[in-house]
């Protein structure tokens, strides 16, 4: 990336790369630590449904002739706009309509007006986070290449090459990190403010690479924020 371009990226991120998913910057947390007693577990309600949604969709995969692995993510935010995302696999157009219109009837049985998250892998059991366990968040294990992403995408800024003072832009992103570490998804989480960084906030993200989620020392899938900031001119 030559001097002149636009991204300038943050101290803390090319010194450390023990960064973790929920903090883009110096002072992040522990990245292991017991789940304290103030965190409140899925009910077991919660934790059957989601296991039934789960059941469901691999039996409309099997049943049209597809392996019933992957991960299904599903988010509804307060407005009511919906996310449904099968990632790591590929569903037949008809199976995946199916499954679509399952978890479409799921989404009606939740309450109104409340934000729902669910991110459960098709072959495998649902994790429960809990007081008690030993979990450890996702966290960047190619700070390196992430700055040569930014600094790729950011070249091409309409204000690239203009002179002046630069603004911090903070850029905040949902990731889908699964257990071998991998991005499956990506979405941001809101505007930034800047039309140019909105529309590539995910492809700067698209290739990290991250120490995977832990369960009581076992990998596993999580949904996680990831945030970062930029210099704008």
């Amino acid at each position: 990336m030559n001097k002149p371009a636009l991204v300038a990226l943050l101290a803390a991120l090319a010194a450390a790369p023990g960064l973790h998913a929920q903090e883009g910057a110096a002072g992040a947390p522990e990245r292991c630590a017991a789940v304290p007693d103030t965190v409140k577990p899925p009910t077991a309600p919660q934790i059957r449904d989601r296991n039934q949604l789960r059941e469901s969709v691999a039996r409309i995969f099997r049943e049209g002739g597809h392996p019933a692995t992957g991960l299904l993510y599903v988010e509804v935010d307060r407005q009511g706009r919906k996310t449904v995302e099968f990632l790591g696999t590929d569903p037949p157009a008809q199976a995946r309509q199916r499954a679509e219109r399952e978890i479409g009837r799921y989404l009606q049985t939740l309450p109104p007006g409340r934000s729902f998250n669910a991110l459960l892998r098709l072959d495998g059991a649902y994790p429960v986070i809990a007081p008690g366990k030993h979990h450890c968040v996702p966290e960047l294990d190619n700070p390196g290449e992430f700055m040569e992403a930014r600094g790729k995408v950011m070249e091409g800024h309409p204000m690239a090459r203009t002179a002046g003072e630069t603004r911090p832009v903070q850029v905040a992103v949902i990731l889908v990190v699964d257990r071998t570490g991998r991005v499956a998804w990506a979405g941001l989480a809101q505007p930034t403010g800047d039309a140019y960084v909105d529309e590539h906030a995910t492809a700067m993200v698209q290739g990290l690479r991250f120490l995977p989620a832990l369960l009581d020392g076992v990998p596993i899938d999580a949904r996680t924020r990831f945030t970062f900031t930029l210099r704008v001119r």
